[in-house]
């Protein structure tokens, strides 16, 4: 598992086919509540496949 800092411009479709993963993983892994929110500075929790 891996950390990455959100920047701004990013989403969380992005950050999937960055890490080879799912926007619903994201979601799960790290708790968000609106998968259409996440902010700049923001740390996610990554497990890439």
């Amino acid at each position: 598992m891996c950390l990455d800092v959100v920047k701004q411009g990013d989403t969380l479709h992005e950050l999937a086919l960055r890490y080879h993963t799912t926007v619903k993983e994201l979601v799960k892994w790290n708790d968000i509540q609106d998968s259409n929110r996440i902010y700049a500075g923001e740390k996610l929790r990554i497990r890439s496949k």
